[in-house]
């Protein structure tokens, strides 16, 4: 767009981890060419993660495909925070596959989709090659 049109763009994902909505910000800013001072808001925030997370540490979270962004994003961000997510449901994993981020440090979770079940971890490996379990996610144990 901006090469054809003269219009400022860039692209910004939906995001749940606070590094990279200030990331976000900043590519915001230098599209509009503004600069965008989140530092209050980024303080507030870390501030009420801080908090949430001592609250609810002792917990397990499983993440469904139906939040507002991606599964992912937010399984990424809740265990860069220290919070076990042990599922993250999703329809494809595509996604997962496209994002170098999840490459370089996966989050131990069990990907669940309508086919199969398998380690994100393993979806690292060349060979992986998933197939359906016989058992349920609740009695595997790996």
């Amino acid at each position: 767009m901006e090469k054809k049109h003269g219009i400022p763009f860039c692209d910004i994902s939906h995001y749940y981890d606070l590094d990279l909505i200030h990331q976000s910000y900043v590519k915001l800013g230098k599209a509009i060419g503004v600069e965008l001072d989140d530092a209050r808001y980024y303080q507030e925030a870390q501030d009420n993660i801080k908090h949430y997370v001592q609250m609810f540490s002792h917990l397990k979270f499983a993440i469904g495909q139906e939040v507002n962004g991606s599964p992912f994003e937010m399984a990424y961000a809740l265990s860069k925070y220290g919070l076990e997510v042990p599922y993250i449901c999703k329809r494809q994993r595509y996604e997962y596959l496209l994002n170098p981020r999840y490459q370089q440090k996966p989050p131990s979770a069990m990907l669940l989709t309508l086919l199969y079940c398998l380690r994100i971890s393993r979806l690292n490996s060349a060979s992986d090659n998933p197939s359906p379990r016989s058992t349920p996610p609740s009695e595997s144990r790996s």
